[in-house]
Formats: C-alpha cells, sequence, structure tokens
C-alpha cells in the first residue's frame, strides 16, 4: 500500500515520482496507458489503473493534472475527508478544491521549471481547513524537488508569473 498517490504523470508528476521514490511509497494514476508503462518501468513505482483504488490506499493525494481536467478527476474523488490534497494544477484556488470535495485538507502549490531535475523552488499556502502540520507534510514532500516558500495565496499568481511555474 501507498503512503501517497500522484494523479498525473506528465513532467511535474515525473519530477515528483523522481524525488520521492526513495524516502516514500507511492502509487501513480496516469490515464495515458503508454505512459505510465514507462513510469512503472522507469521508477518501479505502483501504478494503480482505477481511480478510486488510487484514493482510497492513500494518506496524501497529489493532483498533478492540467487545470482543464481537474473536475473530470475530482468527479472520482470519494471519501475525501481523511486525506491530505495538495495540488500543484496552475491558477486552481484551494477553495475550488474545498468547493467540489467539501471541508477538505487541501495545500497548494506551485513548483517551477527547475523542479524537473530537483533544484525548484515551490510556493505553498493552505486551504482553510488544512492544519500547520498539513504544510510540513506539504513542505516535506515538495523539499524532494527543490526548496519550498510559504506564501498567502492572494500572492500566488504573482509568484507563479515571476519563478516560471505553471
Amino acid at each position: 500500500m501507498a503512503d501517497m498517490t500522484i494523479i498525473g504523470g506528465g513532467n511535474m508528476g515525473e519530477a515528483l515520482i523522481k524525488g520521492l521514490r526513495k524516502a516514500h511509497r507511492a502509487s501513480v494514476f496516469e490515464i495515458n496507458t503508454a505512459r505510465a508503462k514507462y513510469l512503472k518501468k522507469k521508477y518501479k513505482v505502483i501504478i494503480q489503473d482505477d481511480i478510486h483504488c488510487a484514493f482510497d490506499h492513500a494518506k496524501v493525494v497529489i493532483f498533478a493534472v492540467k487545470p482543464q481536467d481537474m473536475e473530470a478527476v475530482l468527479a472520482g474523488v470519494q471519501g475525501a475527508g481523511h486525506k491530505l490534497f495538495i495540488s500543484i494544477a496552475a491558477g486552481l484556488t484551494t477553495k475550488f478544491f474545498e468547493e467540489h470535495l467539501g471541508k477538505v485538507r487541501v495545500v497548494r502549490a506551485m513548483p517551477n521549471m527547475p523542479a524537473l531535475i530537483g533544484e525548484g523552488m515551490t510556493a505553498l499556502c493552505a486551504g482553510q481547513y488544512a492544519s500547520s502540520k498539513d504544510l510540513a507534510v506539504a513542505r516535506k514532500i515538495l523539499s524532494s524537488i527543490g526548496r519550498t516558500m510559504l506564501v498567502k495565496e492572494n500572492q500566488m499568481d504573482a509568484v507563479t508569473a515571476v519563478s516560471g511555474s505553471g
């Protein structure tokens, strides 16, 4: 069983897989079969072929999908109550997730492109129901791809523009 599930195995999802593979057990849900096979072969990760299973077996769920695909992904979320959600989807606020999932613990994060080589800077902010412990967990996870910094959510778009994120 994995401690966390990464939903989306694109460039940033892969950067997280690469950074996390030694410290955490992570499973991955990737809709593109060829990409899923590549990630499994290269990183020896558990590939979940059912999004419901991907959510069920994780304490932490990282959303690494394109913003335009997020509503479809969230439609597959059930039993979200006790999980920590971390989103690296550009432009989607913590309120977006709270509106779709209810009173969930969510951390919004924006890594920049150097994260792809483990040298990134990730800005983070907490949603309404996330605790300081949740932020600490998110920082620990995201430190696997570089440095982290806490910002207020109303600063996130500016940070994204300046740092080359998104």
